[in-house]
């Protein structure tokens, strides 16, 4: 998911979602890098890549796990 959606935001699509689907891994991926909004997001048990330069290899990499 992106961060930000044109009626609501990731983390409460994720929240939003999590109740129906609790093994469901999640990814953020944005170029969002508010503190607040990473720590909620990785309260929640969100993986969060911000886009950079590496953006594609952090995705594969969590892909891999």
């Amino acid at each position: 998911s992106d961060m930000y959606l044109p009626d609501s935001n990731g983390l409460t699509l994720f929240e939003q979602v999590r109740a129906d689907y609790p093994t469901l891994v999640f990814l953020i991926l944005t170029s969002e890098s508010d503190e607040a909004i990473v720590q909620k997001a990785e309260r929640l048990g969100i993986t969060y890549i911000l886009k950079d330069e590496n953006f594609a290899e952090s995705i594969l990499t969590v892909l891999n796990k």
